[in-house]
């Protein structure tokens, strides 16, 4: 018998998958209305409406993770959270980016183009060809409350752990967040999680000779 592999998860603390149909229209369900009193009670500035990461293991030391997000800025206190940095190097890269923007009542208004992209060096941010980088989104409105959504992928190489989870976030509400790790039958995986309760376990179920692992937590109102 073939001997189980096994890799370690670790699923952190705090903060910050795909959904191959998200539309380009306009999304009613994301309008301010509905975000729920509870999310409201601090003020939040920010309320994190969806958060979902799918890992796929590939083989030994390659994967890939792809995020899907959904950001509520609530007023000009929250203007920072509609940044998203991502960093990358001569290991991992980004691909895939995109995004749409909302206005109060979920009204798509605009979507995201080249100019709300930027590239740096993550240590210098003189030349093009240093190892270590930073992909800058930037995805602003005039008019507060606003929504943003972004998509975007992440490819490695040479991987001994998988992608941490981080699903709260001390400035921010949060509706729901998943994180599916998907690999071979024949790994097997180890994680550890702090600070997530009940929430600490995942759905786990088996197809076509994958095992998928699947955390959520949601309804989490800023600590």
């Amino acid at each position: 018998m073939t001997q189980s592999k096994k890799l370690l998860l670790l699923l952190p603390v705090l903060v910050f998958i795909l959904n191959p149909g998200t539309s380009f229209a306009d999304r009613p369900e994301l309008a301010v209305s509905n975000i729920s009193p509870l999310l409201q009670l601090a003020n939040a500035p920010v309320v994190i409406r969806e958060d979902e990461r799918v890992f796929t293991w590939r083989d030994e030391g390659r994967g890939r993770l792809e995020v899907r997000m959904v950001i509520t800025i609530m007023n000009s206190d929250g203007r920072s959270s509609a940044v998203q940095h991502l960093p990358y190097d001569s290991f991992t890269s980004v691909g895939r980016i995109s995004g749409r923007l909302y206005d109060k009542d979920g009204e798509r208004i605009g979507r995201l183009r080249n100019r709300h992209i930027t590239d740096r060096s993550a240590v210098s941010g003189f030349s093009l060809a240093e190892d270590a980088r930073v992909q800058g989104v930037e995805f602003h409105h005039d008019e507060y409350p606003y929504t943003y959504e972004i998509e975007y992928r992440y490819d490695f190489e040479g991987l001994i752990s998988f992608p941490q989870w981080s699903p709260l976030n001390r400035r921010a509400s949060l509706e729901k967040s998943t994180y599916t790790v998907e690999v071979p039958s024949d790994l097997e995986i180890r994680y550890t999680s702090r600070n997530l309760g009940g929430d600490a376990d995942p759905v786990v179920m088996q197809e076509n000779g994958l095992t998928r692992y699947k955390w959520s937590i949601s309804d989490r109102p800023m600590a």
